[in-house]
């Protein structure tokens, strides 16, 4: 039998990864340590298959403890001088990140 070939499997692995974010985010609220596993499947299949998290999800994890983060609920988030600050509530742990304003043309 046939391997599947890297751009298959790597598109199929990505599609779960966002459906698992998806499921993520609409249990947070009322489980958040099904939400944590959910994160956890998804960064595993995403280090399995050697693929780069997209920006909105990886910011939806904690740097520090690996859990989800959803403002309101389990972060809180800020935005000062050119930053986004996301402060997580179970680690107590800042995770800063810069922007830049868009020029309009």
């Amino acid at each position: 039998m046939r391997k599947p070939q890297k751009k298959t499997r790597q598109e199929e692995a990505l599609s779960h990864f966002h459906q698992l974010f998806r499921q993520a985010s609409a249990v947070a609220k009322a489980n958040p340590a099904l939400a944590d596993r959910y994160v956890l499947m998804a960064r595993r299949i995403a280090m399995r298959n050697r693929i780069s998290m997209p920006r909105q999800f990886k910011r939806m994890i904690c740097k520090h403890c690996y859990r989800f983060l959803q403002p309101g609920t389990t972060a809180r988030v800020r935005v000062a001088k050119r930053r986004v600050i996301w402060y997580c509530r179970n680690c107590k742990k800042y995770s800063r990140l810069l922007f830049s304003a868009r020029k309009s043309a």
